[in-house]
């Protein structure tokens, strides 16, 4: 797949989970700081484990040509 797939893939997830901590926020009646903590929070239980999958498959695609 090209990177532009990737990054377009990326936006709608993106787009996807903004809504969804926008909608859940504002059914709980928070400000502007509540939905920022909130898809802070959602957005690292996102990046961290794809991360983490990036150098896990570093490591191993180096160790493989050595």
């Amino acid at each position: 797949m090209k990177i532009q797939y990737f990054f377009i893939a990326s936006l709608l997830i993106g787009m996807g989970l903004m809504c969804m901590t926008y909608s859940a926020n504002l059914f709980e009646r928070g400000t502007i700081m509540t939905f920022g903590k909130t898809f802070f929070q959602i957005g690292m239980m996102v990046v961290c484990p794809v991360v983490l999958f990036i150098c896990l498959y570093l490591v191993f695609h180096y160790k493989k040509k050595k």
